[in-house]
């Protein structure tokens, strides 16, 4: 049987980890741990662009965290 799991990321702390450069090691992190058979990063309430991992992985988000610095 295959389930579906929505997690929410408030956008503090997201931010914060983003701009520290933590937040591909924790997401990496949580992945392994759970194992998944596909994970999928999708934004709510507009379009619905889906990502996976290694899309999330080439979207610079430890460069744009240091822009924001």
């Amino acid at each position: 049987m295959r389930m579906m799991l929505t997690a929410s990321i408030p956008n503090e702390p997201f931010n914060s980890l983003v701009r520290s450069g933590e937040v591909g090691h924790i997401i990496r992190d949580i992945l392994a741990e759970l194992k998944p058979e596909a994970t999928y990063f999708v934004e709510e309430d507009r379009f619905r662009i889906a990502m996976v991992p290694e899309d999330l992985g080439k979207a610079g988000l430890e460069a744009l965290g240091k822009k924001w610095k």
